[in-house]
């Protein structure tokens, strides 16, 4: 696949076989681990931290913190603190717009304009290293 695309995004279980995880690992420019602000997904990710880092990803391991709210009962500071490894994304708690993107069999950024879809989006760009696109201004400039 590498010799045909520029960007590949493999989606792994949990559950992978370690020896498995370790050859995707070491393959990878970018190991993205995605969690959500509960205690559960906090203990299951410090393991795989520990893990990941034992077989020589740290430098590449990104943390993405799904459904993020300003409201969450664990904030980042705590999340930092718990892990001892920053936060490289948030993606905006927005299960409306991820309910719609999944009912309708398209990508969440193809289905609406959502915070969470935004967020998606410049994620890609910032993985992929591309400039974000500049949006397009209206009439002489005045509307965006």
């Amino acid at each position: 696949m590498a010799g045909i695309y520029t960007h590949i995004f493999i989606d792994l279980p949990s559950s992978l076989d370690p020896e498995l995880l370790r050859v995707v690992t070491d393959a990878s420019e970018s190991v993205l681990v995605v969690l959500t602000p509960e205690f559960p997904a906090l203990w299951r990710t410090h393991r795989l931290i520990l893990f990941l880092a034992s077989t020589g990803c740290a430098d590449r391991l990104r943390l993405i913190l799904n459904r993020d709210n300003s409201r969450a009962e664990i904030d980042e500071k705590e999340i930092k603190k718990a892990l001892n490894y920053p936060i490289y994304w948030r993606l905006p708690n927005n299960y409306s717009s991820a309910i719609q993107a999944v009912n309708q069999g398209k990508p969440i950024v193809t289905v609406n304009h959502s915070s969470l879809a935004s967020s998606y989006r410049k994620l890609s760009y910032d993985l992929s290293g591309l400039p974000l696109p500049q949006k397009r201004r209206g009439l002489f400039g005045m509307f965006a």
